[in-house]
């Protein structure tokens, strides 16, 4: 299965459902399951972040009140990356796959990185894991051995 890793609480935010779009720096022409996994290390100002709006929020609502408490350094959901579109004029809105312009919520605005020039990774179907997965994170995709029992669950 392909996996990307993300900073923390970036991770976090996707597996509570905070976050359905994740803007990268690149472009990737795969679709299909995605394992999601914290990096293993939360930096300072990320975490200084966690106590800020709307990031304070979002996480609280997914039950996540301490940010010392976040996963690090594993698998903690899976989704499907069903698109990933040019942002051409920043949060305004971006071309999505059916070339039409889609305007992100403002949750989704505040959460991300809508420089023109980036992707938006469009996520569906994401599903928390009960328990994170130890796995030890790359940059860019990445193959993942996942459980038998994540095989399915994304297949099913």
């Amino acid at each position: 299965m392909k996996a990307i890793t993300l900073w923390q609480p970036w991770a976090s935010l996707v597996a509570v459902g905070a976050k359905s779009v994740e803007t990268r720096s690149w472009w990737t022409a795969y679709r299909g399951p995605l394992a999601i996994h914290a990096g293993a290390a939360l930096r300072l100002e990320h975490r200084a972040l966690c106590a800020e709006e709307p990031f304070r929020a979002a996480l609280r609502r997914g039950g996540l009140t301490d940010p010392r408490a976040l996963p690090l350094g594993g698998v903690i959901a899976v989704c499907e990356l069903v698109d990933c579109s040019l942002i051409r004029r920043g949060p305004e809105a971006f071309l999505g796959s059916s070339e039409r312009m889609v305007r992100p919520s403002a949750q989704e605005v505040a959460l991300g990185d809508w420089t023109p020039g980036r992707y938006a990774w469009c996520l569906a179907n994401v599903r928390a894991l009960p328990r994170p997965i130890s796995a030890r994170g790359r940059q860019g995709l990445w193959e993942w051995g996942a459980p038998a029992a994540i095989e399915e669950m994304v297949s099913g």
